[in-house]
């Protein structure tokens, strides 16, 4: 029989970017993993989201400041739901960010174990030397 090796591959790429992102990988039965996945292939295996929508997405950081913008963009055919996944995947992102805020120790890591410990690292360098006077 038959078996259709996408979805499985797509998984298996999908929690390894999960590992490296975010230090955790996500159970395939997890219905947040789920959703994750299908807001990800919204963007990336819809093709009339990639001609249409796309140009459209990135003015949603300006948009979501400009009602007027915002209104646009939502009479635009499919993008409400767009933009719905599009925040989910952004909220998730930063309760992951936060996640690790708090978890990070005053002194930092010694090593980031995922990206998201070595951008917090980098931030907090940044931060020693503005606070230090440096580069002024």
């Amino acid at each position: 029989e038959a078996i259709d090796v996408n979805l499985v591959l797509g998984r298996s790429v999908s929690n390894v970017i999960c590992q490296l992102v975010f230090g955790s990988r996500l159970a395939s039965d997890n219905p947040e993993f789920e959703r994750i996945l299908d807001a990800f292939n919204e963007f990336t295996a819809n093709p009339r989201f990639q001609e249409e929508n796309f140009k459209a997405l990135a003015f949603l950081p300006i948009s979501s400041r400009c009602t007027p913008l915002m209104r646009l963009l939502l009479k635009l055919p499919g993008m409400q739901g767009i933009i719905e996944k599009m925040n989910y995947l952004l909220d998730f992102c930063q309760q992951q960010v936060e996640a690790h805020a708090a978890e990070m120790p005053e002194a930092g890591f010694s090593e980031a174990r995922d990206y998201i410990e070595a951008h917090l690292k980098h931030q907090q360098l940044n931060q020693q030397t503005d606070d230090n006077g440096a580069g002024r």
